[in-house]
């Protein structure tokens, strides 16, 4: 991965690299203090700048420092304040890279390389402590001086340059010398604090003013070695003015104890000590500093005093926390556990999957690249996980937020809880008590247990798996949504027009504020709207279907018989089977589907068409609309100033009370104005308009010569007893129950064959 743009690491953070980080040219990662780096490389072309402060230190673990190759333009570090666990800082491999660094008040332990490689400008390592790590190899040309000063060296081995065991080694100064002050060296017999090889020309050393650990000269020279040592050469290694005691400058080294492979008892001091007890099963004991205890046996015992600073454990297999300590580092790549204690603990895994247990009290638990498990007790547990650190699992038994970059969530205990995920896609467990489970952002799987669950959704993709007997569950989603088997309940909302389609169940569904499809799918459903213009899809007789007053203009559609709820205003039949349809007092709209339909208007000035098929439509009380449309339909208005259309096929039309107009349209058509003056309009082919009891002044628009019948039967009359009259244009006949107009029809074409007088 290559870093191309001014990049910070905040404290917090924990960053597994994975692999080779390049910092590009003119770019600067800032790594501030509190944040954890490790498992990888960084190589600076740019700049690297790591600010620790003494309370919270930026936290190198296994991770190797290189400069780029770019001799135009190299790096700087500058690191302040930083805790090197092993990796590597400036190895020869993989390259010798061009640049230079200021490392100050920090502290590496078991680190290799520091291959100072002509750096191309003056570099230094000010109060650091190097706890058993590869010794110092510098090298530098004419532009550039190194200044090793105040540091503490202990236990080094050979540097890369070296010919023994020690701390520095000096083979080139080819302008100013290599400056060694006001160090502290606590070597081992045998371990030199300065060399200068044979084959070293140009090297060079001012040594002076440092602690040996001694005062007898004959010893610190043996410490010392240089060329000297081969009487043909000069000794380019100035020692003299030794110190008597560290330096002031000079970090306070705490006391490192290290076991070997049997059980050991090790007792740490009045400082921050680290106690390591090898190999076996050993016992350490720590005092009043912050102490470090490293751990490689499960047998191992830390006992740690009330009150005695903020101590680590750091331990290579599964371990609990003792009372009284603090943080728990799990160290290698090996799958192991950690287990906090009763304090508010830090718990950070290794680059395997771990399983982090904070126990009592509220805990920080880090995880790394692994498929790491967090046990959760607190609500005040937090779970610190880098991006692309595997996929990890929260177990809480209280209700708990996924932090970010943890995938799942499951809900344990018998209590009832809840569980929140984040914006990434989750799944989401409950317990066997009744739940409510958000997936948050995301696309999230959410899994319920025994007990009556609430479900939150917020994308259409949100899956929830319940399971038999499951409770009562209930989903609210905020966006269209069909329920999984066994969830019962559908609640919409939100203020978007979105739909909610139930399952083989009995349902209830509930729509939000706004025009939402509420369809309940099989079973015997209950659907909710709101004040939104709603559509209800209903394929159960059974089915139940709830509007509020003032709830928008709502429609209906049914598969099955249906009869119009108070406050909806619409239905609409479905399918292709024999349904009726019934509607209220509103002004209702209903249309039939395409198989023979019986449909009632009722009250209201209703709009009725009766679709395909052969339909009888009422139009009930108030001045209705009726369309037969197509198939042999009876329409009746009944009540009201009505208009009705027969449409296609051979419909049968009455108007019933009311000035009507009725329109038999295409198809043989019987028109019946009934009472009232109405206006029949037959419509193609041949038509019968029927004047039964009394009527009023009705007239025919359309009455065609040998197409058309006026039907007068039930009169006794014949057709001379029929009088015809002529009013301008129209022919005018008049009966003691009625009159009727016939328009733009002339008299004299009036024959006896177009009235049915039987």
């Amino acid at each position: 991965m290559i870093i191309s743009e001014d990049t910070i690491w905040s404290a917090g953070d924990i960053i597994d690299l994975g692999g080779l980080v390049q910092v590009a040219e003119g770019v600067t990662l800032t790594i501030e203090a509190g944040a954890m780096v490790r498992n990888g490389a960084i190589q600076v072309f740019g700049s690297l700048e790591a600010q620790g402060t003494m309370e919270s230190r930026v936290s190198f673990d296994q991770v190797d420092f290189s400069f780029g190759s770019d001799s135009s333009n190299p790096g700087r570090m500058e690191i302040n304040f930083a805790h090197f666990n092993k990796g590597k800082f400036l190895d020869v491999n993989p390259t010798l890279g061009y640049g230079s660094f200021n490392v100050a008040d920090s502290e590496f332990l078991e680190t290799k390389g520091f291959h100072i490689w002509y750096p191309t400008s003056d570099s230094a390592f000010l109060r650091n402590i190097f706890d058993e790590c590869q010794g110092l190899s510098v090298g530098t040309d004419s532009t550039s001086q190194v200044i090793v000063e105040a540091n503490s060296f202990i236990n080094p081995t050979k540097p890369i340059d070296g010919l023994f065991p020690g701390a520095i080694v000096n083979w080139a100064a080819y302008g100013a010398p290599l400056i060694v002050r006001y160090n502290t060296f606590s070597l081992p017999d045998g371990s030199l604090a300065v060399e200068l090889p044979v084959w070293a020309e140009s090297a060079s050393v001012v040594a002076e003013g440092n602690f040996f650990g001694t005062t007898d000269s004959a010893i610190i020279a043996r410490m010392i070695l240089d060329r000297a040592d081969d009487v043909n050469r000069a000794s380019f290694v100035s020692f003299v003015n030794f110190l008597t005691a560290p330096h002031a400058d000079a970090p306070i080294v705490p006391l490192i104890l290290r076991g070997r492979s049997v059980g050991e008892l090790m007792i740490g001091g009045v400082l921050g000590d680290t106690l390591n007890g090898g190999l076996g099963a050993d016992t350490m004991v720590g005092g009043a500093g912050n102490d470090t205890y490293v751990v490689d046996n499960a047998a191992d015992a830390v006992t740690e005093i009330s009150g005695g600073g903020e101590d680590t454990i750091r331990a290579s297999v599964s371990y609990t926390l003792a009372s009284e300590v603090e943080v728990l580092e799990l160290t290698g790549v090996g799958v192991i556990s950690g287990t906090g204690n009763d304090r508010a603990n830090l718990l950070v895994g290794n680059a395997g999957a771990n399983v982090l247990d904070g126990a009592l009290g509220a805990d920080t638990m880090m995880g790394g690249i692994g498929n790491d498990i967090y046990l959760v007790d607190n609500l005040s547990d937090v779970i610190v996980e880098a991006t692309s650190g595997g996929a990890d699992t929260a177990r809480a038994i209280t209700s708990y937020v996924l932090a970010e970059n943890v995938e799942n969530l499951e809900l344990t205990g018998t209590f009832a809880i809840n569980g929140t995920g984040n914006a990434i896609g989750n799944s989401i467990t409950g317990n066997s008590a009744a739940n409510i489970i958000d997936g948050g952002a995301g696309v999230d799987t959410m899994s319920g247990g025994a007990g009556n669950d609430i479900y939150t959704v917020d994308t259409t993709g949100d899956r929830v798996i319940e399971m038999a007997e499951g409770g009562f569950d209930i989903v609210r989603s905020s966006a269209t949504y069909t329920l999984g088997a066994k969830v019962e309940n559908l609640e919409l909302t939100g203020v978007n027009a979105i739909n909610a389609t139930g399952n083989a169940l009995s349902n209830r569904i509930t729509g939000n504020t706004a025009a939402n499809v509420l369809n309940g799918g099989l079973g015997t459903d209950t659907m909710v709207g709101g004040a939104g213009n709603d559509t209800y899809v209903v394929d159960n007789a059974g089915d139940r279907v709830i509007e509020v007053a003032g709830g928008g203009s709502d429609l209906v559609r049914s598969s099955v018989s249906f009869v119009l709820g108070t406050d909806f205003e619409s239905l609409q039949l479905t399918g292709s089977i024999v349904a009726n349809g019934v509607g209220n007092s509103l002004e209702n709209r209903l249309v039939g589907n395409a198989a023979t339909n019986a449909l009632d208007g009722r009250g209201g000035n209703d709009t009725i068409i009766g679709g395909g098929g052969s339909d009888a439509v009422i139009g009930g009380t108030g001045n209705d609309s009726i369309s037969g449309d197509a198939g042999n339909d009876t329409l009746s208005g009944q009540n009201g100033i009505d208009v009705l259309t027969g449409g296609a096929g051979a419909d049968v039309l009455g108007g019933g009370a009311g000035n009507d107009l009725l329109n038999g349209g295409s198809g043989r058509d019987k028109l019946s104005g009934d009472t009232g003056s109405d206006t029949l309009i037959g419509g193609g082919e041949l038509d019968v308009f029927v004047f039964a009891g009394k009527f009023g002044a009705d007239v025919i628009t359309d009455f065609r010569n040998g197409a058309d019948v006026i039907d007068l039967s039930g009169r006794g009359l014949s057709f001379a007893d029929l009088k015809i009259r002529t009013v301008g244009d129209d022919t005018v006949i008049v009966l003691d129950t009625g009159r009727i107009v016939l328009e733009d029809f002339s008299a004299g074409s009036l024959r006896s064959g177009m009235f049915d007088l039987v």
